[in-house]
């Protein structure tokens, strides 16, 4: 059974809804085809050749991303070069792109508050600084968990994202008990709140001198790159959508692989 895709659309903005979005963000259609209704949908942490290729090998019509293939366009576009590649191969193929980013961070029930239940938190509140934009602050949640060593929350990353490695800035508390999540890139958050004002923040792709002055001021902070945002988006479209329309659909889950890959050197000894 087919679904209407502006339908289906309409469904995520009530849940998630544009208007959340960050002033600079370009949240929502990317490319929409003329096709009325879908069966299968790719959902995707980025538009790549890999993603595109997947909705064409599965007849999949429609392709929900967390970031926006439109979000760092160039000057123009070369067909041989991505973004246009994986764009133009989308249109070519009548596959359509929407795009759920900062308004899915920001919105209850979404990636921050989906982060802060999986590490157990309570009396999750949206932080409050003095000065600062409400909206900006709504893409981060803070909260307590149970008292937990620092090890211990590190070996949770592990687990729950599937990883084996992240990084570690400042120096951390021995015991964890009041914790910031922003499911996105927080640098420029965590900078506005007091590094007393919690025990560890999760995040992820900090910059180098965004670490460098987290470092040297005190913070302690878990960078764990785009594996949050990749393993929550997938988890939350698909679950949201299942509720409304169970069996209906068919999802299929485009990983990426990291880009950034690490390099070992052969010892001579």
């Amino acid at each position: 059974m087919s679904v209407l895709i502006d339908d289906l659309i309409i469904s995520l903005e009530k849940k998630f809804p544009p208007n959340l979005s960050a002033e600079w963000d370009r949240s929502g259609w990317q490319y929409k085809g003329n096709n009325e209704n879908t069966e299968s949908i790719v959902i995707c942490l980025d538009v790549t050749k890999r993603s595109v290729e997947t909705a064409k090998k599965n007849q999949a019509n429609l392709i929900l991303s967390h970031h926006p293939i439109m979000f760092n366009m160039p000057d123009f576009l070369d067909y041989r070069l991505y973004p246009a590649s994986a764009l133009t191969e989308s249109i070519g193929s009548n596959i359509n792109i929407y795009s759920l980013h900062t308004n899915i961070d920001a919105a209850s029930g979404g990636m921050n508050d989906y982060l802060a239940a999986l590490f157990g938190m309570e009396k999750i509140e949206i932080p409050q600084v003095s000065g600062c934009s409400d909206k900006e602050l709504s893409f981060s949640r803070i909260g307590i968990i149970q008292p937990v060593g620092f090890d211990e929350i590190v070996q949770r990353c592990y687990n729950l994202f599937g990883i084996s490695s992240l990084n570690l800035i400042g120096s951390s508390s021995s015991i964890i008990k009041r914790l910031l999540v922003v499911s996105g890139s927080g640098s420029s958050i965590i900078r506005k709140l007091n590094p007393k004002s919690f025990d560890l923040a999760i995040t992820g792709d900090l910059k180098y001198h965004d670490a460098l002055f987290f470092r040297e001021n005190g913070y302690c902070v878990l960078d764990i790159g785009h594996f949050i945002e990749q393993k929550l988006f997938t988890e939350i479209i698909q679950n949201y959508l299942e509720e409304i329309y169970g069996n209906r659909l068919l999802y299929i889950k485009s990983i990426e692989e990291n880009c950034l890959k690490g390099v070992g050197s052969e010892s001579n000894n």
